[in-house]
């Protein structure tokens, strides 16, 4: 797992879980479940696809099966065709199940600000914008709103304010403290 802080203030962590391999033997597949069970906790799929692979199509449909075994057909994917420094058979395969499809080299970093942004972009669009007002006697709450993406942050006569971006959760706890 690595941690990127982007410009917009949001703190992304990718995690990179096992690839996918057919045929593996039974016991091998029953321990990489545990590893390709997190991504039940993404907010975000990143659906890294080696470009220049001849059965890259077979490939994708393997991670989409296993997406969907382990419940997780519903989330939002971005779907990264990487190695595209490298003779790529055209055109890339379709995906109707992404978001978005980029093509990359991680080699070369060409695309991966692009891909950065867009991830950004989702994660930020499962928030919700809200105000709040933190009294200043309330400082125990300052913790919960550092966890989240601000955009406005300012000292007034009666509290801390602030404007961000907050999940479901982190808005029920802060939900005495909205102003708008």
């Amino acid at each position: 797992t690595r941690r990127i802080e982007t410009e917009g203030g949001i703190s992304l962590l990718f995690t990179d879980t096992v690839g996918f391999i057919r045929k593996l033997p039974h016991g091998l597949v029953k321990a990489f479940r545990a590893t390709l069970e997190e991504v039940s906790y993404a907010d975000v799929l990143v659906h890294v696809v080696d470009a220049s692979n001849p059965a890259r199509e077979d490939q994708m449909r393997v991670v989409y099966d296993t997406l969907r075994e382990l419940k997780c057909g519903e989330k939002p994917v971005v779907t990264v065709f990487n190695k595209t420094d490298l003779p790529v058979e055209m055109p890339l395969p379709l995906d109707d199940i992404a978001r978005y499809r980029l093509s990359i080299s991680a080699k070369q970093g060409f695309g991966v600000d692009k891909l950065v942004d867009t991830v950004q972009e989702i994660a930020r669009s499962l928030k919700k914008s809200i105000c709040v007002l933190i009294p200043y006697d309330k400082g125990a709450l300052l913790s919960i709103v550092h966890s989240c993406e601000i955009t406005v942050n300012e000292s007034r006569e009666d509290g801390y304010y602030f404007e961000l971006y907050a999940d479901e959760e982190t808005e029920n706890r802060l939900r005495d403290y909205i102003v708008r």
